[in-house]
């Protein structure tokens, strides 16, 4: 909530700040940062059109792509692993020709989801991380281009 609140707050300043009229307004990017599976396609490119408008210079694709594939990247390793370690060990205690050979799997699969859950929770971390450094950096620009459009008005 506290991010699509910030992304709809930060899409409405956009024009204040000079960067011209953002590519969604800030209601449809509050709504479509909590709409499930639709925020992963639309929450990327609303950050990257701030990231523009307050900076054209500037950038930050790939700080937005690393947040990207931190985050859902996490989730679907989660799901495929999930999926496959489950199917590995119904077919292994299925096929298993004694109590010890499905027991020594069952040890093996849990290493394994063990590591899946180190790997995504590292990745989810990683993309939470370079999230903020996002928004801690249009914060900046926010402030900068304020200073500018200030100073140029003379206020």
């Amino acid at each position: 909530l506290f991010f699509a609140f910030w992304l709809s707050r930060v899409v409405s300043n956009v024009p204040a700040l000079g960067g011209g009229v953002a590519g969604t307004s800030a209601g449809r990017a509050l709504v479509a940062t909590l709409v499930p599976v639709w925020n992963l396609r639309t929450v990327p490119g609303t950050i990257q059109d701030v990231l523009y408008r307050l900076d054209p210079k500037a950038g930050g694709f790939f700080t937005v792509a690393i947040a990207w594939v931190g985050l859902v990247g996490s989730w679907v390793i989660s799901i495929v692993a999930s999926r496959y370690l489950s199917l590995r060990l119904r077919f292994d205690i299925a096929n298993a020709t004694s109590r010890d050979e499905a027991i020594e799997s069952l040890r093996g699969l849990t290493t394994a989801g063990a590591i899946v859950d180190v790997v995504t929770g590292a990745l989810i971390a990683t993309g939470a991380l370079v999230l903020i450094l996002v928004m801690i950096r249009i914060e900046r620009r926010s402030r900068a281009r304020d200073a500018e459009v200030r100073a140029a008005a003379g206020v």
